[in-house]
């Protein structure tokens, strides 16, 4: 393992809410906490306590910049197009 890096263990439940919490609040389904707990079999305190685990914002972040990461080119064309329309937001 690298210096510096943890490797974290999470159970297959987690993972998906990790990647659930990694979508916009727009994206989700279920869309709210406690019925994503229901879906899965557990209680929604369980869900805070997993959020709680070392590594657990640093894991959601990883996963939601994996998707944007996806996206970047089409940002900047959009941006740069814009822009060269005379938007001056862009």
């Amino acid at each position: 393992m690298a210096r510096g890096k943890t490797q974290y263990r999470w159970t297959p439940d987690q993972i998906r809410y990790q990647h659930w919490l990694a979508l916009s609040k727009y994206e989700r389904q279920p869309h709210t906490q406690e019925l994503f707990a229901r879906s899965i079999g557990v209680d929604a305190a369980t869900l805070w306590r997993w959020t709680q685990k070392p590594g657990w914002d640093d894991t959601v972040t990883q996963i939601a910049f994996s998707a944007l990461r996806r996206h970047v080119p089409e940002v900047f064309a959009a941006l740069v197009r814009e822009a060269e329309k005379g938007s001056i937001q862009h």
